[in-house]
């Protein structure tokens, strides 16, 4: 049996849906859903959409809570959020809002984390040149996280050089709002998603924004999925590493590395 369909999903993005014994999908920031499992029937095949549509609601209204983030964070602090016709987002600097205070920037980066339980964490990067009064070795680049609960606030530029980290240097290249490539957490073993959105001056970047979520919330939802017994439900980004699996082993490997899954895999994307 084969079924294909699309769907629009967030961010505009075309939705792809295989039902060949296998699901694959694109979602928000680039990333796919993966289920494996036996031939598909007529009836699984509505459990399964079902599914999907469930799971897929629970992801786009989590990247739409972190991109919102950012936006608002950063017309708050800085000035306007303009938008093009593509939906690509920019915040431009307002000559009539004063410059934030450190203090004041590190206040409202915590007032969005503790509001935003989605949100793992807020980063704002700064041109070297904005607050030289922040003796920062690469400059001003403070940090708000929730760690289990607890809030730890720190500036990255004490401790890392930070203009060649993805988020960053793509965003600021681009011009306009963009999800980087997940990474996975050494400290707490989970993979974050980043959303930045760059702050622009006359053309030039001024600070680059960026929101973290930790995709333990999806591998949660993934596993309330079961569309037919022993099924296997994971995500993968856009270089199709899973990002979620009911096995952490999986996590931030290539779908290549695994025979079984890469078979199904393979198939389904081909008909695509």
């Amino acid at each position: 049996m084969k079924q294909a369909r699309r769907k629009k999903t967030f961010l505009d993005l075309t939705l792809y849906i295989v039902l060949i014994g296998g699901i694959v999908l694109t979602t928000g920031f680039g990333i796919s859903l993966f289920i494996s499992g036996q031939e598909v029937t007529e009836e699984v095949d509505k459990k399964v959409s079902r599914d999907v549509d469930y799971l897929q609601a629970f992801i786009d209204g989590n990247l739409n809570i972190i991109e919102t983030v950012a936006h608002s964070l950063g017309s708050m602090l800085f000035g306007d959020l303009v938008t093009d016709d593509s939906g690509n987002a920019c915040i431009i600097l307002s000559d009539s809002l004063p410059k934030a205070s450190p203090q004041k920037i590190y206040a409202a980066m915590t007032k969005f984390v503790t509001a935003n339980p989605a949100v793992c964490g807020i980063a704002i990067e700064f041109d070297p040149s904005i607050y030289p009064e922040v003796k920062s070795k690469y400059g001003f680049t403070p940090y708000v996280t929730n760690v289990s609960g607890e809030l730890l606030s720190h500036d990255l530029g004490e401790m890392t050089y930070s203009f060649d980290w993805e988020w960053y240097k793509v965003t600021s290249e681009l011009g306009h709002g963009y999800w980087a490539s997940p990474f996975q957490d050494s400290s707490i073993g989970h993979v974050i998603a980043c959303y930045s959105v760059p702050v622009l001056r006359d053309g030039s970047v001024y600070a680059v924004i960026a929101v973290d979520i930790d995709t333990e919330a999806f591998t949660r939802k993934c596993a309330e999925i079961s569309p037919y017994p022993n099924a296997q439900v994971a995500l993968l980004d856009r270089n199709f590493n899973f990002i979620s699996h009911p096995d952490p082993g999986y996590l931030m490997k290539n779908v290549s590395d695994f025979e079984e899954e890469n078979a199904v895999f393979q198939r389904d994307v081909t008909t695509l």
